[in-house]
C-alpha cells in the first residue's frame, strides 16, 4: 500500500513538473526572444527628391514581424512590406519601441496613404488605407512631413 502511494506520488509530482516546464517555456522563460536586427541593404525606394535605403519585407514572417523589437531605425531607411496583391492593409504598434510614419502605395505604386508619427502607445489600434494597398513603407517619423509626401505621389523602388 505505502509502495503504491508513493508510486502515485512520484508520477503526480512528475506530471506537475512537467506541466510547469511546459508553461514556462511558453512564456518564453527559457528563451530569450531573438529580433532579427535587418540590413537596409535590399532595395532603394524614392518618392520624391527622397530616397529610402529598406529591407524587403516580403515573407510572411518578416511581414509579422516589421519593426516590431527593434531598437531604433537609420535615418532614411525603412521596411518595404510587398504584399502579392492589393488588400486593405492594417497595421499597428504591436511591439514598437519608437515612433514611425506608414506610407501606403496601391500596385501602381501611388502613395494612397501615410500615417503620421505613430507611438507605440496607440497599440493595439490599427491603421489602414481607405482604399486597398499592396505595397507599405515604414519610416522614421516626421520624414514623410520633412519630404512632403502626400497622397498622389509616385514611388519607384531599385533591388539592389
Amino acid at each position: 500500500m505505502i509502495f503504491r502511494k508513493k508510486k502515485i506520488l512520484i508520477f503526480t509530482s512528475l506530471f506537475a513538473g512537467i506541466f510547469l516546464l511546459l508553461f514556462l517555456y511558453q512564456l518564453g522563460i527559457f528563451s530569450e526572444k531573438v529580433t532579427p536586427q535587418y540590413k537596409y541593404t535590399d532595395a532603394e525606394v524614392s518618392i520624391r527628391d527622397a530616397v529610402f535605403s529598406v529591407h524587403v519585407a516580403d515573407t510572411p514572417e518578416e511581414q509579422v514581424q516589421g519593426l516590431s523589437f527593434q531598437e531604433s531605425l537609420p535615418e532614411y531607411s525603412g521596411v518595404w512590406f510587398a504584399f502579392d496583391s492589393p488588400s486593405p492593409r492594417g497595421f499597428w504598434m504591436k511591439d514598437m519601441l519608437f515612433p514611425i510614419d506608414i506610407i501606403w502605395l496601391n500596385s501602381a505604386m501611388q502613395v494612397v496613404h501615410v500615417e503620421h508619427s505613430l507611438t507605440p502607445d496607440t497599440y493595439p489600434q490599427t491603421f489602414a488605407p481607405p482604399v486597398s494597398a499592396q505595397f507599405v513603407l515604414e519610416i522614421r517619423a516626421g520624414l514623410a512631413e520633412r519630404e512632403g509626401i502626400v497622397v498622389g505621389d509616385s514611388a519607384s523602388i531599385t533591388f539592389r
